[in-house]
């Protein structure tokens, strides 16, 4: 049942469309300033049902997938 309701929401589709669409060929911009990474998840935030807040902790994270390779993921 709870697979069913998360997959009939339109959030699960618009991500599924956004997963499908990925240009993995682009080149990813290692530099993500501080202002520019809060203004996206606030953006996130306000599509998700989580509650999505920036610290120091997630930034962390976050920078620390574009610095290692693709195959670790």
């Amino acid at each position: 049942m709870w697979t069913k309701e998360l997959t009939d929401l339109d959030l699960y589709n618009d991500i599924t469309k956004d997963i499908a669409n990925i240009n993995t060929d682009e080149k990813v911009d290692y530099e993500l300033p501080t202002e520019l990474l809060k203004s996206r998840l606030e953006a996130m935030n306000a599509k998700s049902p989580f509650n999505i807040q920036y610290n120091q902790g997630l930034e962390n994270i976050i920078k620390s997938f574009f610095k290692k390779p693709k195959k670790i993921f």
